[in-house]
């Protein structure tokens, strides 16, 4: 099974760990003076985080080639609906660092892919 792709790229096996959560955006959200919430639903964004395995430098420079745009094509695993789904998204901070210098591996990699687009 397909969990991620990022444009053509299956990145499904460098992930360790792979979580859709459902943002729901408001607009002109407030409480009044009684407590109860007045605001606008504009709607669902997917943000997917995920977490790679340690990584190879060659995996590591391709998975942060693949992120490195400002926008790019996700194709990921929608459990909500059982199918997959491509859009396009962008990504939020992402750091590396060396596992070890001598061995040529890096620490996982924690970021989250943010859909531009609404569900």
């Amino acid at each position: 099974m397909i969990l991620l792709k990022i444009g053509t790229t299956d990145i499904t096996g460098y992930l360790k760990e792979y979580t859709v959560n459902y943002q729901e955006m408001w607009t002109e959200a407030g409480r009044n003076l009684a407590g109860n919430l007045k605001a606008t639903f504009v709607g669902t964004v997917p943000k997917i985080n995920i977490t790679t395995k340690p990584l190879t430098e060659t995996e590591a420079q391709t998975l942060l080639g693949l992120l490195n745009g400002h926008s790019f094509s996700v194709t990921w695993y929608n459990p909500q609906t059982k199918t997959t789904t491509t859009g396009t998204f962008y990504r939020g901070d992402m750091g590396i660092s060396y596992l070890g210098v001598d061995i040529g591996m890096y620490k996982e990699i924690s970021c989250n892919l943010i859909a531009f687009n609404k569900l």
